[in-house]
């Protein structure tokens, strides 16, 4: 037989209590106890550990059985049959608001008694073996190592695990009954998971394998988290919900964010990367190295590592990876000629790293080239700035003194360490405006270089002028962080500059008695020059006589025989008229030709300053009818080749002499040494935009030891001649603006005139 159910009493009416209590025993019941006191009552209630209590709804006045049944039912978990009279409804709201088992009106009746004790009994070990049930599931649910939460369609929450209180930071309590879309995702994403779970989980079975986003917690944390979510289907198959599986992920994503930054900071470094083997084959580079060594990432990998990254003491890779075996790193700088043959610098760690039980080179390096070439620019300029003859002083921004060279110390007396922290003050001689100063601070304080003079003092107290240029420097931000000063000592300048004026003075003034000497002189040399022309023309006017004399002597030889003949025929009475006529006509032709040979001579010696445009071919032709008859005497054969004509600008008479100097020499020298079969030849020529006439013979040249200087004014060979023929000559033809020359040939004398086109109006 089983244990009896124990029943308390709390009932105020002892009488119906006794009665019932009676009644109890008789339907097989045991009773633990009758109380008609509250706290006498619980406090019997939780020695007796009743399995159900008879409780009257009215403890005396109040209705303090409702809330010992709460207490009873929610602390205790005792189930409670409310015993009453009243049957209002009010009252029976109130009681149902405790969670009674059963509710019995008096009086009762032994029958509906006993039923309501076993149903409750019945129903309370039902309801306690499921609680028991629920609470083994949510141990179990508990201990998973997921949150897992119940949602309804209406988005309200009925169930989280432990967990699923732990990502949302809050107790159970807390978050059961709360809306999930709106407690728990942010409003920007919100609407986008309610219109996902719309279209996938409300209207049939369906699971959503993977949802990643963000959640809000309780305490107001942004999380990341993966859910697995599934239609939650009651016995009709329709769904009244979801089941939510996640994670929290958060520190998952921070770590692929982490990795993904590492690869990315990795892959764009601006240093170099390089996995190997301990073979040396590359694994992995990254594509600052590749640009680096100069091919693509593509290329090198697989390939063997370049020998720039190993030691020159560990050549192969094998021996330096079992260098690094031992001493984990290794730096060192080395040297390596690109693909185009570019020198750079490299600064390379070579170390080892472990990947799945492997060991493996990681290299690192850097492009030190720029810093390289910078660091042995500076070199040069501290040795620069060191061993500049200019004395050079850098301050800080207010004018403190940090840095003076060696020029400076040898150029003031003082050491570094006396000038350190000072200011150019020192230097102060009190000679110098104070205006002067502040335009000079005016100007660096904005930005300016300003370039001046001191006079300064140097540590002797000896004064000394200095040239100085000053300016400031800058950092990054755009300050002023110091000021550099170049000084360069002029003070022997400046003596030499003063006694250099004064010297000028005394210059000015003989400048000015030179001027007046000088102008003297140029007067004198015009006139002499003016002498020297005329000199040359008596003489050239002197050959031209006995020239003229040769000319005349066959027409005057020819009237003297006419006359002759004409007196022997009237003589002899023959002379007619027409005898007479012809003798008169033949005469006075030769006469004509006489007479013009004297106005040619007296035109050709007319003075003329006036600059023409004359043809050559017709000046040469001009000055060779002078010499027409004296050529034939001396059977002297005169050659003219010209292919084209063209002008000069010049005075023509001028011209006409200065080549009548050149024949009269040729002429002369043809007869002195009684060359045979003598010859005179002029040629002209155009030679790009060169005029050329050139006149030679054959009379044997002019001997080596006085060609340099037959252009010399009193300088000949003749016996009578004036030495000004050819000065006066080389004279014309440079006034011309052409030039003249002179060399020997296998023959004799060339002498070759030379004008440029576009010069003095030659075209």
């Amino acid at each position: 037989m089983g244990r009896k159910i124990k029943v308390f009493l709390l009932e105020d009416d002892l009488v119906f209590a006794n009665d019932l209590a009676k009644r109890l025993v008789e339907l097989g019941y045991s009773v633990s106890g009758i109380e008609h006191e509250k706290a006498r009552a619980l406090e019997k209630i939780v020695k007796t550990n009743p399995d159900v209590v008879l409780l009257d709804i009215k403890l005396g006045e109040k209705n303090n059985g409702i809330e010992v049944a709460e207490l009873l039912t929610k602390k205790f978990s005792i189930p409670v049959i409310f015993i009453t009279a009243y049957s209002e409804r009010s009252l029976v709201a109130e009681a149902i608001s405790s969670f009674p088992y059963a509710y019995l009106l008096k009086p009762v009746r032994n029958e509906e008694l006993d039923i309501t004790i076993k149903l409750c009994v019945s129903h309370y070990k039902l309801e306690k073996s499921l609680k028991n049930e629920r609470s083994f599931y949510e141990t179990i649910l508990d201990t998973a190592g997921q949150a897992i939460l119940l949602v309804y369609k209406d988005e309200t929450i009925k169930y989280v695990n432990k967990k699923a209180c732990e990502l949302f930071e809050g107790e159970k309590e807390e978050i059961t009954g709360k809306n999930f879309f709106n407690t728990f995702l942010p409003s920007s994403i919100k609407e986008n998971i309610r219109e996902l779970f719309s279209q996938n989980l409300k209207v049939e079975l369906k699971t959503i394998e993977t949802l990643e986003g963000e959640i809000v917690t309780l305490k107001g944390k942004k999380k990341i988290t993966s859910w697995s979510i599934k239609s939650w289907v009651d016995e009709k198959n329709d769904v009244v919900g979801y089941i939510c599986v996640g994670d929290d992920i958060t520190e998952r994503k921070k770590s692929e964010e982490e990795l993904l930054l590492s690869l990315y900071a990795i892959e764009n470094a601006a240093n170099g990367i390089i996995w190997a083997d301990r073979e040396g084959k590359i694994k992995f580079i990254n594509r600052w190295a590749a640009k680096y060594i100069g091919f693509s990432v593509f290329e090198l990998t697989g390939k063997k590592i370049p020998p720039f990254l190993l030691p020159k003491k560990f050549p192969i890779p094998l021996k330096f990876f079992n260098y690094l075996k031992k001493n984990r790193s290794y730096t060192f700088e080395t040297k390596w000629l690109d693909k185009n043959k570019v020198k750079k610098i490299y600064f390379v760690n070579a170390s080892l790293f472990s990947f799945k039980g492997e060991d493996y080179f990681f290299f690192n390096f850097s492009d030190r080239t720029a810093e390289y070439f910078y660091k042995e620019q500076l070199k040069t300029l501290a040795k620069v700035v060191e061993n500049s003859p200019a004395a050079v002083i850098i301050t800080d921004s207010m004018g403190n003194i940090e840095y003076v060279n060696q020029t400076f110390i040898e150029l003031t007396g003082y050491t570094l360490e006396e000038v350190l922290g000072k200011t150019p003050r020192i230097l102060k001689s009190g000679y110098q405006d104070e205006e002067n100063y502040k335009l000079l601070w005016k100007t660096i304080l904005e930005g300016k270089v300003w370039k001046g003079v001191f006079l300064n003092k140097k540590k002797n107290g000896e004064l000394f002028w200095v040239k100085a240029m000053i300016f400031p420097i800058y950092d990054e931000e755009g300050r002023i962080i110091h000021f550099v000063g170049e000084q360069e000592d002029i003070t022997q300048e400046r003596a030499a500059q003063q006694a250099l004026e004064k010297t000028l003075v005394e210059l000015s003034t003989l400048n000015m008695q030179l001027e007046e000497r000088v102008n003297e002189e140029v007067q004198k040399n015009i006139e002499r020059e003016k002498v020297l022309l005329q000199q040359s023309k008596l003489a050239a006017m002197g050959e031209m006589l006995g020239n003229i004399a040769h000319q005349w002597r066959q027409p005057l030889n020819a009237v003297g025989i006419i006359v002759q003949n004409l007196l022997f025929n009237y003589r002899l009475n023959k002379l007619d008229e027409e005898t007479f006529e012809k003798g008169v006509s033949k005469i006075m032709q030769l006469l004509k030709h006489m007479s013009a040979t004297i106005d040619d001579f007296r035109n050709f010696f007319k003075p003329s300053k006036e600059r023409e445009r004359f043809s050559i071919v017709q000046v040469v032709d001009k000055t060779l009818s002078f010499f027409g008859d004296v050529f034939r005497v001396h059977n002297i054969k005169v050659l003219f080749n010209y292919d084209v004509d063209s002008y000069i600008e010049g005075v023509f008479n001028q011209f006409c002499q200065a080549l009548i100097n050149i024949i009269q020499n040729s002429y002369d020298a043809l007869l002195e040494r009684k060359v045979e079969n003598p010859a005179i030849k002029i040629e002209f020529k155009k030679e790009g935009n060169r005029k050329i006439l050139k006149i030679s013979d054959n009379a044997g040249g002019i001997p080596e030891n006085i060609i340099d200087r037959i252009f010399e004014p009193y300088f000949t060979t003749k016996e009578k001649g004036t030495g000004i023929g050819l000065y006066m000559t080389k004279n014309i033809i440079e006034s011309m603006k052409g030039n003249i020359s002179v060399r020997n040939t296998k023959e004799g004398a060339e002498f070759t005139i030379t004008f440029e086109e576009g010069i003095n109006g030659n075209h």
